[in-house]
């Protein structure tokens, strides 16, 4: 029974993720600003800074700090732009993430730190070899890039290209793009080194919530 509940929850959060991109997608187009889509657009980067302040040594600053943005955001683009400033907080949004995760994997690029993947790979398989280092380091660095590109692309689309464009890009395609990043990075790495054990996924994402 609960192997069947595991599995039960699983599906619902991977429906969850295929289908919320969708409802964002869709309310842009529709051009409507309701509460409904404030709290569709809101409540997944309001989680996420939760969790954040969770693990934050400094909670008490970071509940201020996230009751002052919602305020400001909620209160600017709501009242003042309508559906409009639904569109830009969804572009906020997709940037803020992008700009923190290229904060977060670019900063340990720079001595004396160690990058991030070196780092998670020595969490999952303890020492590591000298050619493992070049590669995790290459590899964090292109994860810096594709960040990088997922905003140049995002302004680019919203400057040039129309919004239906724009928002598909950072709605629609967001997690297939990421998905195929993890892909290309693990046939390159499986084809460069056979001979790595390989790791689960769940270990992975153990030693990535490590890290923050």
């Amino acid at each position: 029974m609960m192997h069947y509940l595991q599995w039960l929850g699983k599906f619902c959060l991977l429906l969850v993720c295929i289908s919320y991109p969708w409802f964002l997608h869709s309310l842009i187009l529709q051009k409507t600003s309701d509460l409904v889509s404030w709290l569709l657009i809101l409540t997944p980067p309001l989680l996420l800074a939760c969790w954040l302040i969770v693990r934050s040594t400094h909670k008490l600053v970071g509940c201020i700090f996230m009751l002052v943005a919602f305020i400001v955001v909620y209160f600017t683009f709501a009242h003042h732009y309508e559906w409009l400033g639904l569109a830009t907080v969804n572009g906020l949004v997709h940037a803020a993430i992008n700009l923190f995760l290229l904060w977060f994997f670019g900063r340990s690029l720079f001595p004396p730190q160690e990058p991030l993947i070196t780092r998670i790979v020595r969490r999952v398989h303890g020492e590591i070899t000298p050619d493992i280092l070049v590669y995790t380091r290459r590899v964090t660095l292109a994860w810096c890039i594709f960040f990088t590109a997922q905003i140049v692309f995002s302004i680019l689309l919203l400057g040039f290209a129309s919004l239906d464009n724009w928002s598909f890009f950072i709605n629609i395609l967001n997690l297939p793009l990421l998905l195929l990043m993890f892909l290309a990075e693990y046939i390159y790495r499986a084809i460069s080194y056979p001979n790595r054990p390989r790791t689960s996924l769940s270990a992975v994402v153990r030693a990535y919530a490590q890290e923050i």
